[in-house]
């Protein structure tokens, strides 16, 4: 993915294989079992490398947005937050102002790559906002 996106120049893969090259962030080698497991079928391998090493390593949960992978992530017994999940935690213990999280409510709905639903996003904000009574 990081590679891939470097080759198209996308933001994203350049700030994560600069948290890579800074020590930050840690790329782990995952063994795929042969055959794999039954929860695997509908997901691709990436999907899977990740919830088995969240189940190697006893995450405490992983960030998995797609409903098609969500599903068998549960299936195997993995915690997990999406997007929104991480950004709202992120409020709650305040590395986020309500105005910050609005914002990035407000990018995520602008943005058609992403596959978040304005309701869920206008759930969030509404939570947010609550909080911050």
């Amino acid at each position: 993915m990081v590679t891939n996106g470097l080759h198209l120049g996308a933001p994203e893969a350049q700030t994560i294989d600069w948290l890579v090259r800074q020590d930050r962030v840690q790329v782990v080698p995952v063994a795929l079992p042969t055959p794999l497991p039954p929860w695997a079928g509908p997901i691709d391998i990436g999907e899977v490398e990740v919830i088995l090493l969240a189940q190697v390593q006893g995450a405490d949960w992983v960030l998995i947005d797609n409903a098609h992978a969500r599903r068998p992530a549960r299936r195997a017994g993995v915690p997990l937050k999406g997007t929104i999940g991480v950004l709202l935690e992120a409020f709650r213990r305040r590395y986020l102002t309500l105005h910050e999280f609005e914002l990035l409510m407000q990018e995520i709905r602008a943005n058609p790559e992403l596959w978040i639903s304005e309701q869920l996003c206008e759930w969030a904000v509404a939570r947010a906002r609550e909080t911050s009574k």
